[in-house]
C-alpha cells in the first residue's frame, strides 16, 4: 500500500534453523531489494539467528559474512549481484580510495602508500595478519602495499601499516600466539615495562591473535 514503509526504513529479524540456504537468499533479496544470482555450488542447510533486529544494510553484511564462511561472496555486476567463489570475488574487487563508501564485507582493493618503511618489509610483517581469503603484495614504485580484502579487513590492515610507517629507525617484530590471548600478553608486558621506558610500542591485532612490537 502507499503507506507501507520503505525497506530501508524497516528492521528485520532473521531466524532460520536447518533451512536451505536458498531460503535465506530469497529473504535477503527481498529485504535489500537486490537481484541475486546464486552460484550452483552454493547449497545445503543453514542456521541463522539474529539476536537484534537488522536494517537492510545490517542484513546484507550478515549475508556476506555467511557466504564467506562457505567460500562464496556476492559481487555487483551492473544491476544485479552475483554470488561467486571467493577467488572470483577477489578478482572482481573494486578499487577504492575510501573504504567507508562500501559495505564492510564487500571486497575492495586499496593501495597503502608508505614513506619510511620499505613495502617488502611491511608485507613481511602484515602477511600473517591478513585473512586467508585476502591478498597482499608489495609495490616498488611507488613504495606501497596493495591489498585486496573486505573493506573491514582493509581498514584494519591500513591502520597497522600506517603505524609501522611512523619511524624508519625502529624495528618491528610480530608474535603470534596459539595457546593464549595476545591482549593478555601485551597487557602483562606493558605492566612490567611501566611508562614505556624503552620507547617500545605494543599493539594487538585480535583478529589474528598477534602482538606487534615496534621499537629500537
Amino acid at each position: 500500500s502507499p503507506d507501507r514503509p520503505l525497506a530501508q526504513d524497516r528492521t528485520f529479524t532473521i531466524n532460520l534453523r536447518q533451512t536451505d540456504v536458498a531460503i535465506l537468499t530469497e529473504q535477503i533479496a527481498e529485504i535489500t531489494q537486490r537481484t541475486l544470482i546464486v552460484h550452483p555450488e552454493l547449497r545445503g542447510e543453514i542456521t541463522v539467528v539474529s539476536a537484534e533486529p537488522l536494517d537492510p544494510a545490517g542484513a546484507w553484511e550478515l549475508f556476506q559474512s555467511i557466504l564467506r564462511a562457505r567460500g562464496f561472496h556476492a559481487v555487483q555486476s551492473g544491476a544485479i549481484w552475483e554470488i561467486v567463489p571467493l577467488d572470483a570475488a577477489r578478482a572482481a574487487a573494486q578499487v577504492v580510495g575510501d573504504t567507508g563508501a562500501v559495505g564492510s564485507q564487500d571486497f575492495v582493493t586499496q593501495m597503502i602508500l608508505l614513506d619510511n618503511v620499505a613495502a617488502a618489509e611491511a608485507v613481511r610483517v602484515l602477511r600473517p595478519l591478513v585473512a586467508a581469503s585476502a591478498s597482499i603484495e608489495a609495490l616498488e614504485n611507488p613504495n606501497a602495499v596493495l591489498i585486496t580484502d573486505t573493506a573491514e579487513g582493509v581498514r584494519r590492515i591500513s591502520a597497522i601499516a600506517n603505524g609501522l610507517d611512523q619511524d624508519e629507525t625502529r624495528l618491528t617484530r610480530v608474535l603470534q600466539f596459539r595457546n593464549t590471548q595476545a591482549a593478555i600478553v601485551g597487557t602483562a608486558i606493558a605492566d612490567v615495562l611501566g611508562p614505556d621506558p624503552t620507547g617500545a610500542r605494543l599493539s594487538v591485532d585480535p583478529g589474528s591473535n598477534t602482538l606487534l612490537i615496534r621499537g629500537t
